[in-house]
């Protein structure tokens, strides 16, 4: 423990100075010793182990190396391939590479997945900068001719009359895009899946028009409604909520016939009473206590 304590004003600093009992420090004199001795032990079996550690490291990445080396060997594109894998394997460099050549500038954020997995095989291959662009050098004309006979996302929509991702789940492809002879190909001979496909987005299609139209129908039928009266009877509402007369009849708001801006509302909204008949007697039916409870408590008052 310190004997004493002192602030000591040194070179423009403040100095806090603790003193301590000269026998205190001898005693600890040999611990000092053996903490800087095992202290420097401590951090040579460190180093050692570092050493081995990054040796293993680097084994290991030299064997990871080796193999992606050789599975791209094998993935290279050869001279017949098609432009898709082509431009795939050209894309995957000028990522890898940080290297953006003009004629396939575009392609340099397109999303492709397979792209982007040869991509991380190339960077386990630990190839040079020099290496990749020699490479790159190699495919770059071949993708360029690639590349332009690609057709786009939306020319595939255009031509197909279904979406180029629903293509893409048949069809080889580079983010979406297709070549232009495997278009042309789709739309003279289509396949049985397009075919289905476009059967199913005519049906949506016609079933959206049908509903539409009854849609049309309904409000021409209210306009006319409200030209000729303001009110419309119990048949006509029943017909246009597609329930019974006798039940439209015991909802009916006060005395007469219904008031056409009401049943306006009332198919624009569609309360859950009015959408099948059961709902609309339960309604009637709670309408009716409500009504009842209404007047026993007028009599009482």
């Amino acid at each position: 423990m310190p004997v004493a304590e002192e602030d000591v004003h040194r070179y423009g600093r403040v100095l806090h100075v603790l003193y301590y009992r000269a026998g205190d420090v001898d005693a600890v004199a040999d611990h000092v010793r053996a903490d800087v001795e095992l202290r420097a032990a401590a951090t040579t079996v460190s180093r050692e182990h570092a050493g081995r550690k990054a040796a293993a490291t680097r084994r290991r990445n030299a064997q990871l190396a080796r193999v992606a080396r050789a599975e791209l060997e094998q993935r290279k594109p050869p001279a017949d391939a098609g432009a898709i894998d082509v431009l795939v394997w050209a894309v995957a460099l000028m990522r890898t590479a940080e290297i953006f050549p003009g004629p396939l500038r575009k392609f340099a954020h397109v999303d492709d997945g397979q792209a982007q997995q040869l991509a991380r095989l190339i960077r386990e291959a630990r190839f040079g900068r020099g290496e990749l662009q020699v490479w790159l050098d190699d495919i770059l004309p071949r993708a360029a001719r690639a590349a332009e006979g690609l057709a786009t996302p939306d020319r595939i929509a255009a031509t197909l009359g279904v979406s180029a991702r629903l293509v893409s789940e048949h069809v080889q492809h580079f983010g979406l895009h297709i070549p232009v002879p495997v278009l042309r190909e789709l739309a003279e001979a289509p396949p049985s899946w397009l075919l289905t496909a476009r059967a199913e987005i005519e049906l949506h299609l016609a079933a959206t028009e049908v509903m539409h139209q009854d849609e049309r129908r309904r409000e021409a039928a209210l306009e006319a409604a409200g030209r000729a009266t303001a009110r419309l009877s119990d048949a006509s509402v029943a017909e246009l909520l597609g329930l019974s007369e006798e039940v439209v009849r015991r909802l009916r708001v006060g005395k007469g016939q219904w008031k056409t801006a009401y049943v306006k509302q009332l198919l624009d909204r569609r309360p859950a009473w009015s959408l099948t008949e059961e709902a609309a007697w339960a309604e009637a039916t709670r309408r009716q206590e409500k009504r009842e409870a209404r007047k026993r408590k007028h009599k009482r008052g």
